[in-house]
């Protein structure tokens, strides 16, 4: 039985070290650009700095990586988190959104945050400063209120 133990222990050894020969492309775009939410809006410098924080992994071209991001399986994990992130919402690229669809995207950041639903559970756990406090919700909505009324008034 230890034999069995020893054989099936090198094989997923060897499996592990295997797939590190697959690397996922990293999200590693420009931080900054002229449509840039940061750039493209009225966002206050303090909410800015919040939301680059606790959003910009997953929903910018530009993502932070930790150690553990560059070893698969995660690294996988952290592409598919980063591939779907990017498709609801890329605030990168902002301003070539239509003005309804950012008045539609700041209701949902508003409501998603709120809610506590983003940033997701998992990405708080390993990353606190990400975490929204009362305060944050409550001028982060105030904000998206105001952009919007400063989106249609336009």
């Amino acid at each position: 039985m230890k034999r069995f133990w020893k054989i099936l222990f090198l094989i997923l050894f060897l499996g592990f070290i295997g797939v590190q020969f697959f690397p996922v492309e990293k999200n590693s775009g420009e931080l900054f650009s002229e449509t840039d939410l940061i750039q493209a809006t009225t966002i206050p410098p303090d909410l800015g700095e919040k939301i680059m924080t606790s959003c910009y992994d997953c929903h910018s071209n530009s993502t932070k990586y930790p150690w553990y991001g560059y070893v698969a399986p995660v690294s996988w994990m952290i592409y598919d988190h980063v591939t779907m992130g990017k498709e609801k919402v890329n605030f990168s690229i902002w301003g070539s959104y239509t003005k309804s669809g950012q008045v539609s995207l700041l209701f949902d950041m508003c409501k998603e945050i709120a809610e506590e639903t983003m940033p997701l559970p998992g990405y708080q756990k390993l990353h606190p400063e990400s975490v929204f406090n009362n305060d944050e919700m409550f001028n982060i909505c105030v904000w998206t209120e105001e952009e919007t009324i400063r989106l249609m008034g336009n």
